[in-house]
């Protein structure tokens, strides 16, 4: 960064001399491309990706921005939302209807774990390689599901499936538990619920940490993984559990 020879940004292609911000595979992009991506997401994650990567993104991300209303429900289309979707057809459709089809089109992700307690996630998200006739047909195979998963875990306002537990090494006392919510959605603020034959245990979600790809997300809903934050002692959670969040 701060170089005044000219270069060619790997965004816009313009020839420009000022400020360059390094990214993926040793290219540089202009001061107003980075400022169009620092709208969406941070520096440390834009960084890292290739400029091809990056146009994808920003083309998506400012098709949504025209769109006002959502093109299967008619509904309106919040900008700020990081649900919303551009499909295969490059229809865009919203958070919610999204959310409909995760129980069939759930987020794979893989995770490794660096030294400490970092991860390094991928996400493969089948949704955009749908098109718009596809989805009632996934919103049905997913209502089906859904009826499979209130049959077996109960009717709840969430169920959450633990795969780890961790100490939070930047705050005292605090942990997170790291799964997947398989019904319904989790918010920040809401109780987390586990029976032992002793009895019945419960945490309170303090803060909701999505993956990278899903990091604007005020909550956590189903077909995503995430770490839910908690105060306290848990060590009566262990990977495999059922949590449960109560209606109110």
């Amino acid at each position: 960064m701060g170089r005044s020879n000219p270069f060619k940004c790997a965004l816009c292609g313009n020839e420009t001399v000022g400020r360059r911000f390094g990214i993926k595979g040793s290219r540089y992009i202009c001061l107003d491309c980075r400022k169009k991506l620092d709208k969406y997401i941070p520096y440390l994650e834009w960084s890292k990706k290739s400029s091809s990567e990056l146009k994808k993104y920003l083309s998506e991300k400012e098709l949504i921005a025209s769109q006002k209303t959502c093109s299967f429900c008619g509904g309106r289309i919040d900008p700020d939302d990081a649900g919303n979707m551009v499909l295969k057809d490059k229809s865009v459709i919203c958070a919610g209807c999204v959310e409909s089809m995760r129980l069939a089109k759930p987020v794979f992700v893989t995770v490794e774990r660096g030294p400490g307690y970092e991860y390094k996630e991928a996400a493969d998200d089948p949704v955009p390689e749908l098109t718009l006739e596809d989805v009632p047909w996934v919103q049905k195979e997913a209502a089906e599901e859904r009826e499979r998963r209130v049959a077996r875990y109960g009717s709840h306002k969430a169920v959450f499936i633990v795969d780890d537990v961790t100490k939070y090494q930047k705050a005292e006392d605090s942990h997170q538990i790291y799964g997947r919510v398989v019904l319904g959605r989790i918010d920040k603020g809401d109780t987390l619920r586990v029976h032992r034959r002793e009895g019945e245990y419960r945490r309170v979600v303090t803060w909701i940490d999505p993956q990278e790809f899903n990091k604007k997300a005020k909550y956590l809903s189903e077909g995503y993984d995430g770490n839910l934050m908690v105060q306290g002692d848990v060590s009566f959670i262990y990977p495999g559990d059922v949590l449960t969040v109560e209606r109110l």
